[in-house]
């Protein structure tokens, strides 16, 4: 069985909450999502698919938060960089 992992993204903003839910990301393609992700997202976790173990959890303070990417940016990014799409 091929490992996969889910990754949630979170804008830690009331209006709009910006939601994302990456899931069955190939283990191949995650440490890049994951580096690519904090880019933009306030929040990222990610999970093992298979254990449901967390693996990565970061967050970070509205004050220290320094975007270099808008959140449309990240996520068309992160599906060509989890899903070739």
């Amino acid at each position: 069985m091929i490992q996969t992992y889910t990754i949630k993204l979170d804008s830690c903003e009331s209006k709009p909450c910006v939601g994302v839910e990456l899931k069955e990301v190939p283990h191949d393609r995650l440490q890049k999502a994951m580096e690519m992700a904090i880019k933009a997202f306030r929040s990222v976790e990610v999970t093992a698919d298979q254990t449901g173990e967390v693996i990565f959890n970061y967050y970070v303070d509205f004050d220290w938060h320094l975007p270099i990417f808008n959140y449309g940016e990240m996520i068309d990014m992160l599906c060509h960089i989890c899903y070739d799409e």
